[in-house]
């Protein structure tokens, strides 16, 4: 399973049992969407939609967590 960090904005995967508690962010797709492309080319945040991660991954650190999955 494949987990962004809510503060590097990273994604790790877990393999096998040893997966961490992970906040769930479960939106709609609209244009300027950010990909897992744009995520590891360091420039998602040219795009509209960086603002729904970075809102769920401060909610999700406020909450105690440390990852989060987008469904």
């Amino acid at each position: 399973m494949r987990l962004l960090d809510t503060k590097t904005y990273i994604f790790t995967e877990f393999i096998g049992g040893k997966v961490p508690e992970y906040a769930i962010l479960s939106h709609t797709w609209d244009g300027g969407e950010v990909t897992l492309q744009d995520l590891g080319a360091g420039n998602a945040e040219l795009f509209e939609g960086f603002a729904k991660i970075t809102g769920c991954c401060k909610q999700a650190l406020s909450d105690g967590f440390q990852y989060v999955v987008s469904t």
